[in-house]
């Protein structure tokens, strides 16, 4: 048997989550990230398989020898994804569960900056939705913009 870990690719990740394709049941896994890229990432495998032993490392797209990084930016979900991936079947799955992480919803909850207007030398962005304009009309920005 051997003592080298299994190898887990991070598929994507940001700030403070990483997504890693486990090499043990080749579905995806989530994990916490605390940002750090330079030490070595431990973690066991929740897939619960008895034949396996369920540790592994996590390594990100980066080569160490030439020092270049293999990935793409998803501007949509605010996430950092290595080349050739693509978070979209995974996120579309859940989408509506709870899990979906908090930043995410937080960025498709914001309005957009096409919806302001400028009214009396204060930007305004109008409420597009029913239930929103029934209690009022607009959402003021901060005087400094």
């Amino acid at each position: 048997m051997s003592d080298r870990l299994a190898q887990a690719k991070v598929v994507w990740w940001n700030s403070s989550l990483m997504y890693d394709l486990c090499p043990h049941c080749e579905t995806i896994h989530r994990h916490r990230f605390d940002g750090n890229y330079t030490t070595k990432k431990l973690r066991v495998s929740r897939c619960h398989r008895i034949d396996i032993s369920g540790r592994y490392e996590i390594r990100f797209p980066f080569n160490e020898v030439s020092k270049e990084a293999d990935y793409e930016i998803d501007t949509e979900r605010a996430l950092f994804v290595a080349s050739g991936e693509d978070p979209t079947d995974y996120f579309l799955e859940i989408e509506s569960d709870a899990r979906l992480p908090r930043m995410i919803k937080a960025i498709k909850s914001r309005r957009r900056w096409s919806e302001a207007i400028e009214e009396d030398n204060k930007l305004v962005c109008e409420k597009r939705f029913a239930a929103s304009q029934a209690g009022g009309g607009a959402l003021h920005f901060p005087s400094f913009l």
